[in-house]
């Protein structure tokens, strides 16, 4: 990894930036099934230390589609002295990334800083409030290639945005997301992360987002492909008076793995958090839930939710759901919740009564399952995901 790394013509400070990632990756390991959070997703099945990294030609036939001007590449950003993004907030951006360097969720964190081909910037300066949905696709090809990038929103004060991110894969391959989420006071922020890679897509995605006071977060996540997915979103509520929606929904098919993990951290007094999971699996899919409401000792007047509901439509398929708490002050109001389960019949039979097939009433109450977490989506996304999942149910039955 060091010769990939003194490989790369790119500026300075972010070759200084992998070079302190690379001392603190060689000193760490990959995540082990000892680990609670890693208990029922193995990664030991992957080699992943033999995963190439893709080749020049490669890079040039994959990579980023920007849809929206305002999302940056950062060595853009650096080699115009300034014009595209002001001094202090690179600045500001890359303290974040040496956090994370010194600070890890896991292996993983580090993993992707290190072998980022593309770091992307979207900055919202104080006061815009920004009607358009920047939009970013990140696909790749190849087989036995890992690609990996990293996506940093700073969402200055009393400002206003939405982002889409997409992730396409074809093929036998591994990719990786990492991403930091800034909202700062009073600032509001939508993100939406859409998993679209094929089945053969061992895919990691592992989110950090601080909110400040009176600012507000909204975070989706929906998982419509990939072989082996394992994500992550950990929002610290920085502010006193901050807010989070953490949505998601997942459909699983064929020997699909998908481990999803949440945690609300509540950090200031007065905040309030809500994360809302829907999942739906069938044949010999497998999904996990696990969702942390974690509350500081000065967090005082916490508000927070935490529900995951599994839909099983076949004795094959399995659903791990594992909510939590940990409450370190008493004048909260903290909840959880969990439901797994099968299509009622009543409701089937009700629709067949009106001139609808079983197959069509089925389809029907999963669509339906899934349309309250639709309607925090952008317009157009609510009618993409609505499709992919008809797609994926069509001949279900």
């Amino acid at each position: 990894m060091t010769d990939y790394i003194n490989s790369l013509d790119e500026h300075q400070r972010i070759a200084d930036l992998r070079k302190r990632v690379l001392g603190a990756f060689e000193k760490s390991s990959w995540p082990k099934t000892d680990e609670e959070e890693w208990r029922r997703t193995d990664l030991s099945v992957f080699d992943l230390d033999d995963l190439g990294t893709p080749d020049a030609e490669l890079r040039e036939k994959t990579g980023a589609e920007i849809k929206h001007g305002r999302i940056h590449r950062l060595n853009d950003v650096l080699n115009c002295s300034g014009e595209l993004i002001p001094p202090a907030v690179v600045d500001r951006i890359f303290t974040e990334l040496e956090r994370m360097a010194d600070n890890p969720a896991n292996r993983i964190t580090l993993w992707n800083l290190l072998q980022s081909e593309e770091i992307f910037v979207l900055h919202v300066p104080r006061g815009t409030d920004d009607k358009e949905l920047h939009e970013l696709c990140w696909h790749s090809l190849g087989e036995d290639v890992s690609r990996h990038a990293t996506v940093v929103v700073v969402a200055e004060e009393m400002s206003s945005a939405r982002i889409a991110i997409r992730m396409k894969g074809m093929s036998g391959h591994l990719q990786t997301m990492g991403a930091v989420y800034l909202v700062d006071d009073g600032a509001k922020l939508g993100v939406s992360v859409l998993q679209e890679s094929s089945d053969e897509v061992l895919a990691l995605y592992q989110a950090e987002a601080r909110v400040g006071r009176d600012a507000r977060l909204l975070h989706f996540e929906g998982i419509l492909g990939g072989g082996f997915v394992k994500n992550r979103v950990e929002v610290g509520l920085a502010g006193s008076g901050s807010d989070l929606v953490l949505d998601g929904l997942y459909f699983t098919d064929g020997e699909q793995h998908v481990d999803l993990r949440t945690v609300q951290h509540h950090q200031a007094e007065h905040a309030s958090s809500r994360t809302y999971y829907k999942g739906v699996m069938k044949d010999e899919s497998e999904a996990v839930f696990q969702g942390l409401i974690e509350v500081n000792h000065e967090a005082r007047g916490t508000d927070a939710y935490l529900t995951n509901n599994n839909l099983i439509l076949n004795d094959g398929a399995k659903a791990d759901s594992i909510p939590s708490l940990n409450i370190k002050t008493d004048d909260v109001k903290c909840s959880h919740g969990s439901t797994t389960g099968r299509i009622d019949e009543e409701q089937i039979y009700y629709l067949q009564c009106r001139g609808f097939t079983r197959k069509e009433a089925e389809e029907m109450l999963i669509i339906g399952f899934f349309e309250d977490l639709l309607h925090n989506l952008p317009g157009n996304m609510q009618d993409d995901v609505r499709q992919q999942i008809h797609r994926r149910l069509k001949g279900s039955f």
